[in-house]
């Protein structure tokens, strides 16, 4: 069966949100790793295999986009100390990083005014979860269920600084048409 992860991506992308499947930080931390060994044992009872993708944050995608000072210069991040954490547990997990800077060329996989990925982002990470999963035909193509660009207006960072009324960037939303939705078998 499809691991909650990949349903949880694939909900977030029917649903033209893009928010992300785990927390949306580089910030994962080691001590995460025991409780997803738990949980993977618990799935492997019900015949599920767990399978964990958690994003990584838009500065560790855009770390060219950083002044000079805030970059990493090649230091182990958290996000890679949760990734070792969880392989020495047994707990299979996905770098998202690769897919997701490799996607910046065909466009904004962050958005500027907002912590959450943009639909490019989360359709990047489901092909990724869904091919590591076993389910390469279930991969969507960008091209297709992606809309035309839309004004977006705000974000939660905008809002945190009380400027979301006159912050806007464009992003294509998922085109995905709406109604009953199941689970991939």
């Amino acid at each position: 069966r499809c691991s909650c992860i990949t349903n949880a991506v694939m909900k977030s992308v029917n649903s033209r949100s893009t928010a992300s499947a785990s927390s949306n930080s580089d910030r994962a931390g080691a001590g995460s790793a025991s409780g997803r060994e738990g949980k993977a044992a618990r799935a492997a009872t019900r015949g599920t295999r767990l399978l964990v993708a958690s994003p990584p944050n838009s500065a560790t995608i855009y770390a060219d986009q950083l002044p000079l000072w805030a970059r990493n210069r090649g230091q182990r991040t958290e996000y890679d100390v949760f990734l070792d954490d969880l392989a020495a547990r047994g707990v299979p997990a996905i770098d998202l990083r690769p897919a997701l800077t490799a996607a910046k060329a065909e466009g904004k996989v962050y958005r500027m005014n907002d912590t959450h990925w943009t639909a490019l982002g989360a359709v990047t990470a489901f092909n990724v979860i869904v091919q590591a999963d076993s389910h390469p035909n279930w991969q969507l193509d960008p091209a297709r269920v992606l809309g035309a660009p839309e004004t977006i207006v705000g974000g939660d960072l905008a809002r945190m600084l009380g400027t979301a009324d006159s912050m806007k960037e464009t992003d294509r939303l998922s085109a995905l048409p709406p109604g009953k939705r199941e689970a991939l078998d």
